[in-house]
């Protein structure tokens, strides 16, 4: 047994170490506690709000797949495409009438996240990566600023994969009502820099996951 498996082991026995036991120990494939899950219902659509590539699509349902209990679906039968609501000299989108459009054109009770390479921006932010109702059931995940190195259109690039996904995961937790979170590796941690969002992991911390659901 390695020495590093040993300090592990024992660091298991105190209050402490289990704290730091459960960001050292790989994440499992189901961050969410069963409370959680049991509201869930799936699926999760991915729906394209143009422009957005099909690659682009395809890479965070992928990604994302994986890191929820609920199926991830790629879905054509409802599309947005508000490219006549762009400002800032014909680059930005406005996630606030993204949510209102998506909240019109899909079902009611479905859960939806929309995909778009397009930057977005809220009234507090001048760009965002993501977005989404708190405690409902819309959300929207921009490309845009997650590149990696800023090569627009490398869908394939784990670094690209493991950003969109974490996105994704943290709108996806704010439909669930979960709030941001202070813990910086919490997949809720508020990112405004790509440094920051590298940084984090896809699980919700101890306190998130202790929380009432």
């Amino acid at each position: 047994m390695t020495k590093r498996m040993l300090i592990l082991l024992a660091l298991l026995f105190t209050s402490s170490g289990s704290t730091l036991a459960y960001w050292l120990w790989p994440e499992p494939a189901y961050p969410l506690p069963a409370a959680a899950v049991a509201k869930i219902r799936g699926p999760l659509y991915i729906v394209k709000v143009e422009p957005v590539t099909d690659d682009a699509v395809q890479a965070l349902v992928e990604s994302l797949a994986p890191r929820l209990p609920i199926e991830v679906r790629a879905t054509d039968e409802w599309s947005l495409d508000e490219r006549h609501t762009l400002e800032w000299d014909g680059d930005l989108y406005n996630s606030e009438t993204l949510i209102a459009q998506l909240e019109e054109i899909t079902p009611p009770g479905t859960r939806v996240l929309g995909l778009t390479d397009q930057p977005m921006y809220d009234e507090g932010h001048w760009w965002l990566f993501g977005t989404a109702q708190l405690g409902g059931r819309t959300g929207v995940v921009s490309t845009a600023h997650l590149w990696f190195d800023d090569i627009a259109g490398d869908t394939k690039h784990p670094v690209f994969r493991d950003r969109i996904s974490k996105v994704a995961v943290h709108e996806f937790g704010h439909t669930l009502a979960f709030i941001h979170c202070p813990n910086p590796r919490c997949v809720m941690w508020f990112s405004s820099e790509l440094s920051m969002e590298d940084y984090k992991r896809h699980m919700f911390c101890r306190t998130c996951l202790t929380r009432d659901f």
